[in-house]
């Protein structure tokens, strides 16, 4: 069974990291460095609002993989039909966070697009785990989607990477600070 984290940021991000890690025993034993790089995939889709991640949240994970020892690490992003990642990365200011960080911005820009909207509050929530295909599946139930209405992510189950393999992963929810529920449990 593979575990999914949800941490509430509304307090602190360096504590919200500690918490998506801390089932792992730590990020060292998540990610642990073979040597390569660190490749981490953020949201940052267009530079409306609420159409990327917040560019502090990326600034405290680059800043805390760093106070964690890893030295090489990417961003990578694809953006939406119409917009180029390289813009999204210069307005939002990813490209001064990854320089600062010295992370290689890495512009996917290919395949195909798919339009969400959300509507109500923001959700200050980080979604973090070892298996990252269940990670984005609890990701999009959370935003309300079956493993089936996402196409890169039903192909990745279907090829038998990660979790989502099965359908929808065996994972546990542990939302902090007390909760904790099935992945295939709904939202």
């Amino acid at each position: 069974m593979t575990t999914v984290v949800i941490a509430d940021t509304s307090r602190s991000l360096k504590d919200s990291l500690d918490k998506i890690f801390a089932p792992f025993s730590g990020v060292r034993e998540a990610l642990p460095d073979r040597g390569g790089t660190l490749y981490i995939k953020h949201s940052g889709i267009h530079f409306t609002p609420h159409t990327h991640t917040d560019p502090r949240a990326l600034e405290a994970l680059l800043s805390y993989l760093r106070d964690h020892g890893y030295r090489r690490l990417a961003v990578m992003e694809s953006c939406t039909g119409g917009n180029f990642t390289r813009l999204v990365f210069k307005v939002t200011g990813y490209d001064r966070i990854c320089h600062r960080y010295g992370a290689r911005p890495v512009y996917l820009d290919e395949g195909p697009t798919v339009e969400v909207r959300l509507e109500g509050e923001e959700m200050n929530i980080l979604i973090g785990g070892a298996d990252t295909l269940a990670v984005d599946v609890v990701g999009a139930k959370v935003l309300g989607y079956d493993l089936r209405e996402v196409e890169h992510l039903r192909l990745c189950a279907e090829a038998g990477l990660g979790e989502g393999a099965r359908g929808t992963p065996s994972a546990s929810w542990r939302c902090s600070p007390t909760t904790t529920a099935g992945a295939g449990g709904g939202r």
